[in-house]
Parts: structure tokens; sequence; C-alpha cells
């Protein structure tokens, strides 16, 4: 078997065909090395680059008749299946698995040297129209990240279509905080929604380490909820105007969640 260290490399950052991105860049609850460069990313690095390679350019077979979301199901099939075999076949100190429910927040778990990184694939069509993929809720991700040795990896796989076949033509991933929130948008979706603002456009790079960026983003969640909260307040006067009430002077049963007995009155069935 090769041993890691040996398996082609063609970028030790975040984009296989883009620019080189130097590993270790966002903090990631490790010790650096004293060259600056943390281990786990690295290794991490070399394990999807190695496995990952082969996918350029290459070819997957999805039918005339496979929307865009169907599109993405596959991709991300395929990619879980390769980073998985590719382990497996060259013995590599990791381990990667699929994720237990549906509702789990990664497409690939791998476990790299410590660190647990949260894999998800987001597949992209260069010829699609604009759009804002969903990431996770931001109540989940404050959640996962309160643990240092957690990580949610962003694996964005662009496509063009031909015939019944899609055709790869760029792979690169990110951390979440490697991405700046100029790229980034929370939307009024369950707990809040974090989102690729426009997915057309190369995610901008976050200056700051991993503190930095959750420092942001929690300044970001509480600018949302209050946002979403002096929303919810003027809803609740246009409501309560509409029975002739004001908040000042609320109708009986509508503190209590009974708001059907004044809007009824007592013959509703």
């Amino acid at each position: 078997m090769k041993p890691a260290a040996t398996l082609p490399v063609v970028s030790t950052g975040a984009d296989i065909r883009g620019e080189r991105v130097r590993a270790g860049d966002a903090g990631y609850g490790v010790d650096p090395r004293p060259d600056g460069a943390r281990p786990c990313r690295a290794a991490l690095d070399v394990i999807l680059t190695s496995a990952l390679v082969d996918i350029l350019s290459s070819r997957i077979s999805v039918g005339s008749r496979v929307m865009q979301r169907g599109i993405g199901d596959i991709v991300e099939g395929h990619v879980t299946e390769l980073v998985i075999e590719h382990i497996r076949r060259h013995s590599l100190p990791a381990t990667a698995s699929k994720p237990e429910t549906k509702r789990s927040v990664e497409d690939l778990l791998l476990e790299v040297e410590g660190t647990t990184f949260y894999v998800d694939v987001k597949a992209r069509d260069l010829d699609g129209t604009f759009s804002m993929p969903n990431l996770i809720s931001i109540d989940r991700l404050e959640k996962l990240y309160r643990k240092e040795r957690n990580v949610l990896l962003l694996l964005m796989v662009e496509y063009s279509r031909d015939g019944d076949d899609i055709i790869v033509d760029d792979v690169r991933w990110n951390s979440i905080e490697e991405i700046c929130w100029g790229s980034l948008a929370i939307q009024n979706l369950g707990k809040g929604q974090l989102q690729i603002r426009n997915a057309k456009k190369r995610l901008g790079r976050f200056g700051g380490d991993r503190a930095e960026w959750m420092r942001r983003f929690i300044s970001e969640g509480a600018a949302f909820y209050g946002a979403a909260a002096a929303k919810a307040l003027e809803a609740e006067k246009v409501w309560l105007a509409r029975i002739g009430k004001t908040d000042d002077a609320p109708a009986d049963g509508i503190a209590n969640g009974n708001a059907q007995l004044d809007l009824f009155g007592e013959d509703a069935a």
C-alpha cells in the first residue's frame, strides 16, 4: 500500500485547479506546527486532493430527465463513495462514513488526526441561474462549533451538462470559517438558515481565524433574530388592529393564545 505522503497532491489548499491556499490559515483547535501549518488540515487536503483529482473532466451519467436537485444527489453520492473507497484502498490514517440519517448536517463524515470534518457536498451547474444554496441552521452550527475539533467543510463540485451526462469542471473546498461574510447570508427559514449569498460568484476568503469568524457569526445571528423579532411585533400590531384592538388594550383571550374566542364569538363551531 502507498503511504499517504506519497499520494499525488495537486493542491495544498482548498481548490484543485484554482488559487493555492496555505493549509491551516483558519483555527481548528489543534496546535500548529512551527511553520504555521495545522496538521489535521494539511492531512485532509492530501486525502481530498488525491481522492478527487480524477473526478476533474470526468463524465457522470445522470439521464436526461434528472433535474438540478437530482443531479446534486448523484454528485454527492459519487463524491462520498470516491473518498470512502480511496481511504480504504490506501489504508490512510483517517475514517470516512456516510451520514446516519437524512437530517444529518453532513454528506460525508471524516475523522482526521483528531478533528471531525462534517463535509457538505454541493453541486453547481455552471450554466445555471442565480441560487442561494442552504448550508446549515445557524442554531445547529452554533451547537456544532462548541467543540473546537468539529469543522463544517463545504465541498463544491462545479459541472456542465452534456446530454445525459455532466462533466465536472472544478472541485474545491473551504471550511465555513474560511468564507467571508460578504459571501454568506442568514435567511428566514426555521431558526435561521445560513446560505451562500450567490453561488455563481467565487466565495470570498475571511481574513481572521476561527475565533474571529465565530464572533462575527454570533453578531450576525443576533442581528437576524433582532430583525425577526421586530417584524413579528409589527405583524402582531396588524393582526390586533384587524379585531379593533391595540397592544395597549389586548382582547381577552389573545394573551393566553385563545384568540379564536374573540374572532368568532361564542357561536363559532
